[in-house]
């Protein structure tokens, strides 16, 4: 089976929704949610929205098996699209809290409250040098086999080019954490929040940077 990196694709959302839930299943946390992935679907929109970078593996049949997307601050991008479709989507969360499809309206709108604090935590010392990761996956057949080794140095080149100083991302438990331990990234920051854990024990949230 051959594997190829290309430019992520619209046709691409369903797969890589999919990937992403195997590991990242945040709809879990939401008790009575009406419309099945309806989280994971919002949670990936949001962060192709945010993100200027976007590579997927694909095999021969096009199916997804991994794929990385990064924001930028240096790379050239039309912030009025950025945000006029992140208006949209949170429109649409907003939308679907208030008909009740999020389950529980008061349990939901605690649970994203502290997916915002956490987000703060995790990004307080994020900079614009930076080239931030917002999404990295590599499904369970590709890894050990330097995939994901290809995925991140691709984009440590482009951010490198744009005169980056550093990666930076967050992550959890629930995730394969390991890999940043073994691949030159720097654990700089420990959290521990209830929201997570589901995905193991305290500390249970990280923030990685790698310097360029």
């Amino acid at each position: 089976m051959n594997f190829q990196i290309t430019n992520y694709n619209k046709k691409y959302f369903n797969q890589s929704v999919k990937l992403m839930s195997d590991t990242w299943d945040f709809n879990k946390l939401f008790v009575g949610l009406k419309k099945k992935n309806m989280i994971n679907e919002l949670y990936f929109k949001l962060s192709i929205i945010d993100s200027n970078y976007n590579q997927v593996i694909i095999d021969e049949d096009e199916n997804v098996c991994g794929f990385i997307f990064g924001k930028i601050d240096k790379k050239p991008q039309s912030k009025l699209k950025i945000l006029l479709n992140s208006f949209l989507t949170i429109c649409k969360v907003l939308f679907n809290l208030v008909i009740g499809n999020l389950g529980n309206r008061t349990k939901a709108i605690n649970i994203i409250k502290q997916f915002i604090n956490i987000d703060k935590d995790l990004t307080v010392s994020r900079n614009k040098n930076d080239a931030y990761v917002n999404l990295f996956f590599v499904g369970s057949s590709l890894r050990g086999l330097g995939y994901g080794k290809k995925l991140m140095s691709s984009y440590e080149e482009v951010a490198k080019k744009l005169d980056c100083n550093r990666l930076y991302l967050y992550t959890d438990k629930g995730c394969n954490y390991g890999y940043y331990d073994h691949s030159g990234f720097k654990r700089i920051i420990e959290i521990s929040s209830p929201v997570l854990e589901g995905f193991g024990d305290e500390p249970n949230g990280f923030t990685y940077t790698k310097q360029l």
